[in-house]
């Protein structure tokens, strides 16, 4: 310790020869005791030493006119601590640590990062610890004159180099993705002097994104572990579909029993994590138009946006539509490059009662990854029309004019509306009073392509009760075959024909009878006469 200055003698002189009398002054100096909070490391650990500083305080004279002047001799000022390794295996990574001024009664805990050598014996190290500060030695306690000192001094304590067991983490292996859960595998060695029993591994998330186990924090139990042991541990970790492609932080401690059987937990170690990028994908480019009481495909393109390549994908129907079903509700892909696209189709049947406009439709994605489950992705979703209804075929027909108690042919060409080839069309017609048909009533089509027409001959006869000038129904419905195999009846079509006089179409039969009757008869009565 420094002597006080010559003020401060000065001072001392001044406050103690005066008119027969001694003039008051408050004397003292701080006390500091240096401990550790914890005092056992391992050879190859990285840790802390935390110095524990407490002032106890020497009050030499105290003021009781003043009795925060006396506080302020006991106080040590402009405190700074600094560690050094000494003969300690130790190396000291922290420099010189200025800690503000220390008063009595309140201990204060300063922090060094320290590294033991991976061969450093066990036993017993004497540490130095370097303590400087200023205090006011001598104050007035009339006149507030203080005098000033400085302190440098080295405190020692103990550090335990242990033998037990200790822990360090060699490997991390990890298949954890954004937005999913899998696999993290902790390759852990026991780089300890002795055997750990009973040891309790446990993983600890520090984040709200990541869980382990599906909570903050999941252990794993070793028997026993030797000197030098390698032991993998795999946990199970999730990260929110918030997680971000970057390290977060977790912690890792193994409590164990010792050879003296006393159970002294290892420090926690703390280490990152970083999930993997999100499996992503996107559908673009809809086509196909569905349509009320018709069976239509739905295509999309599917893309893998990456960052990896995927196995055994499959796009999976999620839309749940009242009035249109899927025809299958997945669609197997396989593997899908980074960055690589394909078509997926769904055949969707729409119900007669759909009505027109758009719609919605959601979709997911299952698939293979290279991680221990099966993924899915997030829902995907497009946007396509529904057509209002449409007649399967168009009818036209010629030769509309039927004379009344007369027949004639009626064509109806039909020209196919679908957007596929339809085949063994069978056609029939119906008809009611005054019309009837003659011969047969039905007619076979092969196959039409889309726009295709082909022309169709019905002989219709109109009867005598039916009226000059008046229009009749006709009737007709198709039996066909898709492009799936599948047999449709098609809505009735209704056509009109016109009944004409008998002049408008020829003569009728009746005529054409009495004619011949006449005819008939005259030849006889001719040659009658002639003989």
């Amino acid at each position: 310790m420094k002597h006080s200055s010559i003020a401060g003698v000065l001072l001392v002189v001044v406050l103690t020869v005066s008119a027969g009398t001694a003039a008051a002054a408050v004397s003292g100096s701080p006390d500091l005791d240096v401990t550790l909070s914890e005092d056992t490391v391992s050879p190859g650990e990285e840790t802390t030493l935390d110095v524990v500083l407490s002032n106890s305080g020497d009050l030499d004279s105290a003021s009781s006119a003043n009795p925060s002047l006396n506080s302020e001799v006991t106080t040590a000022r402009s405190l700074s601590v600094d560690v050094e390794g000494g003969n300690a295996p130790i190396t000291v990574m922290t420099n010189r640590r200025h800690t503000g001024d220390l008063a009595t009664g309140s201990p204060r805990t300063v922090s060094f990062d320290i590294s033991v050598a991976d061969d450093a014996e066990p036993g017993t190290y004497r540490v130095p610890v370097n303590v400087e500060y200023d205090y006011y030695n001598l104050i007035s306690e009339s006149g507030g004159a203080r005098s000033k000192s400085s302190v440098s001094r080295t405190r020692y304590v103990t550090v335990r180099v242990s033998d037990d067991a200790t822990f360090e983490t060699v490997d991390i292996d990890s298949s954890v993705r954004v937005g999913s859960t899998d696999r993290v595998g902790l390759t852990i060695q026991n780089t300890g002097e002795t055997a750990a029993t009973d040891a309790a591994v446990t993983l600890t998330s520090q984040n709200s994104e990541l869980t382990v186990g599906g909570s903050e924090q999941s252990s794993r139990f070793v028997e026993t572990w030797e000197p030098g042991e390698n032991r993998t541990f795999e946990y199970r970790v999730g990260a929110s579909s918030d997680a971000k492609a970057e390290p977060y932080n977790f912690g890792l401690s193994v409590a164990f029993d010792d050879t003296d059987g006393v159970r002294e937990e290892s420090t926690d170690t703390t280490f990152g994590i970083a999930p993997q990028p999100e499996q992503e994908f996107s559908l673009s480019n809809v086509s196909g138009t569905l349509r009320a009481g018709d069976d239509r495909t739905l295509e999309t393109e599917l893309t893998n946006d990456g960052p990896r390549a995927v196995e055994n994908a499959v796009v999976v129907w999620g839309s749940d539509h009242r009035n249109l079903s899927p025809q299958e509700t997945e669609y197997a892909v396989g593997r899908l490059e980074s960055g690589e696209s394909t078509t997926v189709s769904f055949g969707v049947d729409t119900s007669e009662s759909a009505r027109e406009g758009p719609r919605q439709f959601d979709f997911s994605v299952n698939y293979n990854d290279g991680t221990s489950e099966r993924q899915t992705s997030d829902t995907l979703s497009v946007q396509s029309d529904v057509a209002a209804s449409e007649d399967a075929f168009d009818l036209a027909v010629t030769n509309k004019t039927i004379p009344v108690g007369n027949s004639r042919t009626v064509s109806v060409e039909v020209t196919n509306n679908l957007d596929e080839t339809v085949t063994d069309i069978e056609a029939r017609l119906f008809t009611d009073d005054p019309l009837s048909t003659v011969g047969t009533d039905s007619s076979y089509i092969e196959s039409l392509a889309p726009g295709e027409s082909a022309t169709l001959a019905f002989d219709v006869s109109a009867g005598s009760a039916a009226t000059e000038g008046s229009s009749y129904p006709m009737s007709f419905d198709f039996r066909y075959s898709d492009s799936d195999g599948d047999t449709h009846l098609s809505d009735t079509f209704r056509k009109p024909v016109d009944a004409v006089s008998q002049s408008g179409g020829g003569p009728p039969i009746g005529i054409i009878l009495g004619l011949g009757v006449v005819i008939v008869g005259g030849v006889a009565v001719f040659y009658w006469r002639r003989d």
